[in-house]
């Protein structure tokens, strides 16, 4: 019964892509997300049959992680079951996927293979939102179709869809931030945009409430795009006067740096791919009132050096950072890329490519304070994929435009 559910679940939005999307790329469409579907859960089956196989308790289950989500999902049906259940947003293991999660089982029961179909289906819609969100922003569809391929093979967000996790969750989450931004960009939010924005931040806050910042930049946006010349003057000074306030008045750093260190401790020490950065006599001289900026700026660029970038190519210690390699190779490539796209696009469009920018930057300044582990790592950074990818896509098309010139030239 659960297959048919995702075998209908997918035929519908099959018809519904080809409806909605532009007429020269609606077959496409259909074909990359029923591609990624089909790659998605022959992976996920694959990987959970050898993982049967050759782990000692036969359970299936793909990974650690994965464990804690489904057996997490069983608790909480038990638990409403007997009447027990205590609802807890901020729980390791417990967010926004393990409530779809446990909806699932209360349906369909407790399958395995068959639940890690749901982030199959959800890591194959995100291929189609980045291609709406990439032609809205570009205005250009080729370079939108390579967004869409690129997030549709990509190996680790094929990964992430073969477990019981949240990423693919988030990914998405994220993407809808951004086509709400985009929808705020021209002018064009609707009510049905506001009930966009409602889900969207029940989402974030439910799935990494770190995040939240980002309902915050896309009310900014909403106030700046929409409010008077006056207003906006006003409210900027009073935004200005509550962020000197919260920020010195508040210790907000020495709280925020102490938070961080605790965090990337605990992740730290975890196992072999742990990376530490903050001395113990930086962490001593913010408890004594002693705040070094140039030694704050360089452990915020080895973090920052450490999310975007690690595993390292000539750190390798483990197997699965040997197979990570390749991966890590087209992701430098494609940073590559992504740094010429955006480049070449906040020249044409400095005011929306800047609040894209801040959205970006302060998601990844967050992971680099507080990530501490290799892994977790890899894993993080693929929240902010879409945005990469996106201005990755406008990369490759100028680059392609500049190999065609030097052929037209010789």
């Amino acid at each position: 019964m659960s297959y048919i559910f995702f075998g209908v679940l997918a035929a519908i939005t099959c018809i519904y892509i080809y409806k909605k999307a532009p007429i020269p790329d609606n077959k496409f469409l259909v074909f990359v997300f029923l591609g990624s579907v089909v790659i998605r859960c022959y992976f996920a089956v694959l990987l959970s049959q050898l993982a049967y196989m050759y782990n000692a308790d036969h359970t299936g289950f793909i990974s650690g992680d994965d464990r804690l989500y489904s057996l997490t999902a069983l608790e909480i049906l038990r638990s409403i079951k007997e009447g027990t259940y205590v609802y807890r947003i901020l729980w390791f293991g417990m967010n926004l996927y393990t409530y779809v999660l446990t909806v699932f089982y209360w349906v369909f029961g407790f399958k395995l293979i068959a639940s890690k179909f749901i982030n199959c289906y959800i890591g194959a819609i995100i291929p189609i939102a980045a291609y709406f969100i990439a032609t809205r922003f570009f205005n250009d569809r080729f370079v939108a179709k390579i967004v869409s391929v690129i997030c549709a093979l990509y190996p680790s967000l094929i990964f992430w869809s073969t477990h019981n996790l949240k990423e693919p969750l988030i990914i998405l989450s994220v993407s809808i931030g951004i086509y709400i931004l985009l929808k705020i960009f021209s002018r064009e939010l609707r009510i049905w945009d506001i009930g966009i924005l409602i889900l969207y931040s029940f989402m974030i806050i439910n799935l990494q409430p770190m995040y939240i910042y980002q309902i915050g930049i896309i009310l900014l946006t909403v106030f700046f795009f929409y409010s008077t010349k006056p207003v906006r003057i006003a409210g900027s000074l009073l935004l200005a006067v509550l962020f000197l306030f919260i920020f010195w008045k508040g210790n907000f750093f020495a709280k925020f740096i102490f938070f961080a260190n605790r965090h990337q401790w605990h992740m730290a020490i975890s196992d072999i791919a742990g990376y530490y950065m903050y001395p113990l006599d930086f962490i001593k001289g913010v408890a004594s009132g002693r705040f070094s900026f140039l030694p704050f700026i360089l452990l915020y660029l080895k973090g920052l050096l450490y999310f975007l970038f690690s595993p390292f190519p000539w750190q390798i210690k483990s197997l699965y950072q040997f197979f990570a390699l390749p991966q890590i190779l087209v992701w430098y490539t494609l940073f590559i890329l992504f740094i010429i796209g955006f480049t070449k696009s906040f020249k044409d469009n400095f005011k929306q490519n800047l609040i894209i920018f801040i959205f970006l930057f302060m998601g990844i300044s967050l992971w680099a304070f507080m990530e501490g582990n290799i892994g977790a790592a890899f894993r993080h950074r693929d929240h902010f994929a879409v945005i990469i990818f996106m201005y990755a896509g406008l990369g490759i098309k100028y680059f392609l435009d500049y190999l065609k010139q030097l052929k037209e030239e010789s």
